[in-house]
């Protein structure tokens, strides 16, 4: 499993991002309007 991740880590790390970027308060809002009604409606 551990070679498994490293090799899918290798092929993706032009992907990863190692400072946060973008508004992260308004991502958050966008998210919550879009699921929000789902996750409060769940029993």
């Amino acid at each position: 499993m551990i070679s498994w991740e490293d090799n899918w880590v290798g092929l993706h790390e032009e992907n990863l991002v190692s400072a946060p970027t973008g508004n992260s308060i308004a991502i958050a809002k966008q998210i919550w309007d879009q699921y929000g009604i789902k996750l409060l409606n769940q029993k």
